[in-house]
């Protein structure tokens, strides 16, 4: 494709793309470890509810949540509807 030679800067200044128009990206596929929550795998408790800490601060986690490990080894909660409609098994 013509436009993985150019920078997004350069296509806007050819015209090829404006710079009212967002551009559209594919989140690369990459393979993460997840679990579905049991108590035990919990950071903390705060008022009484169950927290993993991730990068973004503390995110309360319910049962039925996927705990997602990403590549730098960071945890996050996952809600199971958004878990199964993003990932799929890798059997390897």
């Amino acid at each position: 494709m013509w436009l993985a030679r150019y920078t997004i800067a350069a296509c806007r200044r050819r015209g090829a793309i404006s710079a009212e128009q967002p551009m559209r990206y594919r989140k690369k596929p990459l393979v993460v470890e997840a679990v579905q929550y049991e108590p035990g795998l919990e950071d903390g408790f705060f008022d009484g509810q169950p927290f993993i800490r991730t990068r973004e601060g503390d995110m309360r986690v319910t049962l039925g949540d996927f705990v997602v490990t990403g590549i730098e080894g960071e945890r996050y909660p996952v809600k199971e509807s958004i878990f199964k409609a993003s990932y799929e098994p890798v059997w390897e």
